[in-house]
């Protein structure tokens, strides 16, 4: 995946992204899985990828990962823990990544760049809500012959501590702020990037 450059004058040669390695060491620190052997790990990128979760008609090319990709990845790995199979994980972050990526954005918190406050638009929070798919709609005729084309429930975005506004419905929550503020910050010491570096991977998930 080929990471932009030119934002706030950053020259070209400035590109911050890893390289697959790096990645999964941030993504093992940043989501405290350090007691996880790295393989494992490494065989749940290898399988999101595969699914395609960056590029579904490309899913075998190489990635370099900034903040975009790594956000997608982490944001996989919690749902995946919440028992999500890894097709509707994969759908999930493909067809319904542009109702997640304000709520990443919010969950940076301190380190997200005065500059680029403005682009996280009003009354985006935090805490992503992920409605359950129905029973009733995995036992459809259409739905049991192609188990993963089941429709995908809403996702709704709340400010921090809003937990009562779900209390009771069917579905998970995601905090972001459990792992984007440690994201960043990992991201910003493996490839040591200054902070007009980071600002330009910042705005890469504003406009993802």
């Amino acid at each position: 995946m080929v990471c932009l450059a030119g934002w706030m004058n950053d020259p070209v040669d400035s590109n911050p992204c890893l390289k697959y390695g790096t990645a999964v060491e941030v993504l093992r620190v940043s989501l405290g899985f350090e007691a996880i052997a790295e393989s494992g790990i490494r065989a749940r990128v290898r399988q999101l990828q595969k699914l395609g979760l960056f590029h579904k008609n490309q899913p075998y090319m190489r990635f370099d990962y900034g903040l975009v990709e790594l956000a997608k990845l982490a944001a996989a790995f919690r749902l995946m823990d919440a028992f999500m199979p890894p097709m509707f994980t994969v759908r999930h972050l493909s067809e319904r990544w542009t109702d997640l990526a304000p709520a990443m954005l919010a969950g940076i918190g301190d380190d997200l760049i005065t500059e680029l406050r403005a682009v996280v638009p009003a009354g985006d929070g935090p805490l992503v809500f992920v409605e359950g798919i129905a029973l009733s709609q995995l036992g459809q005729k259409s739905n049991r012959e192609r188990p993963y084309g089941a429709p995908l429930g809403r996702i709704e975005t709340f400010r921090a501590n809003a937990f009562e506004e779900v209390e009771g419905r069917a579905g998970l929550v995601i905090d972001t702020r459990s792992f984007m503020p440690a994201l960043v910050q990992i991201l910003r010491e493996q490839a040591n990037l200054t902070d007009i570096r980071i600002a330009h991977e910042i705005n890469r998930l504003a406009s993802s």
